[in-house]
């Protein structure tokens, strides 16, 4: 099977400069960027895809980090 990568740092430049977060997404599925889904927050990588099927069912697929030194109880609540 083959796949298309979408990492955040592609994408656009990150404000935790800390490595990112990515989807792998089967090729023959068909994808958006949701950039208006982004939480834009110091603390949190994210990316967010609207994803549609064959049968035209879209789903929202998204993709978080929270930095290991971060407030876990903060990124829950966000």
């Amino acid at each position: 099977m083959t796949y298309n990568y979408l990492d955040i740092l592609s994408l656009i430049k990150t404000l935790t400069q800390a490595g990112g977060v990515g989807i792998y997404v089967k090729i023959n599925l068909i994808y958006k960027i949701r950039f208006d889904l982004d939480l834009h927050n110091n603390h949190i990588e994210d990316i967010w895809l609207e994803v549609t099927d064959v049968s035209d069912t879209s789903i929202l697929v998204g993709a978080l980090y929270c930095h290991p030194n971060n407030n876990t109880k903060h990124f829950g609540e966000i």
